[in-house]
């Protein structure tokens, strides 16, 4: 019985290893895939997944590494609830600042294709909220209106909101 049992231990061990020696390769394999994602370069208009949320670039850094996303999805919120649907996109992602909103802008022509191109909604011409506060009851806002003016809201008031994050 003895015997069996080793038997059956080393026939186990030959049968496993193959197995664990093509899991190994796997992971080799996918780690060298994630390095080499790791290295793309991201111009604007370049679709990317944020914690499990697909934003669309709008500044990359000059190596096109690193840069900031908004979200292809976009709501109509009050200011409270903007940034709450904001941050239940996932990690990372926030109430765009004034400034964010302007680069946004400043690129909207190059967001917009992509943006139909892939079925979703383009930047409207509407006001957006920003994170920032103006007082205790109105926050800014950004209006993508034949122009980028700002604007401060009732923060009860309902506008649209897209998120953004760093990659």
């Amino acid at each position: 019985m003895k015997k069996l049992t080793t038997l059956l231990c080393l026939l186990f061990a030959l049968c496993a290893f193959p197995a664990f020696a093509q899991h190994v390769r796997v992971d080799a394999d996918m780690e060298q895939r994630s390095n080499t994602q790791t290295s793309k370069r991201y111009r604007v208009g370049d679709m990317v997944l944020i914690g499990g949320e697909l934003g669309i670039v709008f500044a990359v850094t000059t190596d096109g590494q690193h840069g900031k996303a908004m979200s292809v999805s976009e709501s109509s919120a009050n200011w409270i609830d903007a940034g709450t649907w904001c941050v239940r996109l996932g990690q990372g992602w926030h109430l765009p600042s004034r400034d964010e909103l302007r680069a946004i802008y400043r690129k909207s022509s190059e967001l917009n294709a992509p943006l139909e191109a892939n079925g979703f909604t383009r930047i409207l011409n509407q006001w957006y909220w920003s994170s920032e506060s103006y007082d205790s009851d109105r926050a800014w806002a950004v209006t993508l209106i034949g122009g980028c003016g700002t604007g401060h809201y009732d923060k009860s008031d309902s506008h649209y909101v897209r998120a953004v994050s760093a990659f």
